[in-house]
């Protein structure tokens, strides 16, 4: 078993992957995006002769002591060969070194292989979570169909159902959960009255720590630092929030911050040491206490992507040792993925994908009020 290289692997994982789901699998797409998430270990299990995948499996690290096992998929050739739980022993093993002692997954539960392997590596079932089947619902009247001609309705009174529901729920409104710290307690309050206290599916919770491409946890920082932060910058939070929500109202704001022009801050700064400050004047911006949305730093990064032929830094490893950068020349950037393929500049042949997040932009030398081989001092900051 080793670890997910994209740029080797992602041919083969694509082959492993077509016959699922009518080979509209969601795993090639993620791949990226596991190799580079510190919480994630996507894992392969290959033939001892030539290192050729047969299976993957991913683990992900949810909180302390515990993990979520995904993304488990074995080559349509080489099923009912043990692979599976040869692999998945491999990944508790791992999932133990780690100290996750509990593990979590799900199956469908017309999965029996699924459900016979997870049985023999010493998984148990804890609850069953009833699912919405799509396919059925269209069936259903009152669910709306490709023909524009017929119009949908209200799917509870087209059951005659509708007098089923009751105030409350129809009054009920829909909370946000802001933090992971907020998302435990709610699920321990489902567990209390009665419900599986487990969130299974792919969700996102608002990050405050790691996101930021810093190591900050805001919620380590004393209520008083909080609400100093809070009132100084005027961020907008409620009434009686607790410590969690005030975390995320800074890591919020904190965020928004990032997004500044390096460029605008160095010429300044350069503008006020030759006592030039009239010729500079720095845009500010309001923050209205909203972040900006998933979309929207989406389609910034998507503007701001590096162009093909551009060089760029590239980190093409996990971890931080030396070696971990390389100088490479943009190939083509996947805006639906945020992924580069990039060349290495020492090696033409080497073509690596990497997620947007490690690829940095290089200046070309001509920007600010310098020109090419003029003299200039630097600045370094530790």
């Amino acid at each position: 078993m080793r670890p997910f290289e994209a740029k080797r692997d992602q041919p083969e994982l694509e082959r492993i992957c077509k016959d699922f789901f009518g080979g509209k699998d969601y795993v090639p797409s993620l791949a990226a995006q596991y190799e580079s998430d510190p919480k994630c270990d996507f894992m392969l299990l290959t033939s001892g002769d030539n290192d050729v995948p047969l299976a993957v499996a991913n683990l992900r690290s949810l909180q302390p002591g515990v993990a979520w096992l995904e993304a488990v998929r074995t080559s349509t050739q080489h099923r009912n060969k043990g692979l599976a739980t040869q692999l998945l022993q491999s990944m508790i093993r791992l999932a133990k070194e780690k100290e996750l002692h509990q593990v979590f997954t799900c199956t469908v539960r017309s999965n029996e292989a699924m459900k016979h392997v997870l049985e023999k590596i010493g998984m148990q079932e804890v609850t069953q979570i009833e699912t919405v089947h799509f396919p059925s619902l269209r069936s259903l009247p009152g669910w709306a169909t490709d023909d524009a001609r017929v119009p949908s309705q209200s799917l509870l009174s087209a059951l005659e159902i509708d007098h089923l529901v009751s105030e409350e729920a129809r009054s009920a409104k829909w909370s946000p959960i802001l933090s992971e710290l907020e998302l435990q307690e709610v699920l321990t309050t489902i567990k209390s009255r009665g419900g599986s206290g487990l969130f299974p599916g792919l969700y996102e919770l608002l990050s405050i720590e790691g996101k930021l491409g810093v190591g900050i946890d805001f919620r380590k920082l004393s209520n008083l630092t909080l609400m100093s932060y809070i009132d100084h910058h005027g961020v907008s939070v409620r009434a009686g929030a607790p410590p969690s929500e005030l975390a995320v109202g800074v890591a919020r704001h904190f965020e928004a911050l990032l997004d500044v022009d390096e460029d605008q801050v160095i010429g300044g700064f350069l503008s006020r040491l030759s006592g030039n400050e009239s010729e500079y004047i720095r845009q500010t911006a309001e923050f209205d206490g909203v972040a900006p949305s998933l979309i929207t730093r989406k389609r910034n990064r998507s503007k701001n992507a590096a162009r093909p032929g551009e060089q760029v830094a590239a980190k093409v490893t996990r971890t931080d040792e030396n070696g971990s950068w390389i100088l490479a020349s943009v190939q083509r950037f996947y805006a639906d993925t945020e992924t580069y393929d990039v060349q290495d500049e020492d090696d033409p042949s080497k073509l690596i994908r990497l997620p947007w997040n490690h690829v940095m932009r290089l200046s070309t030398g001509s920007e600010g009020c310098f020109n090419k081989g003029a003299r200039r001092c630097n600045f370094y900051v530790c």
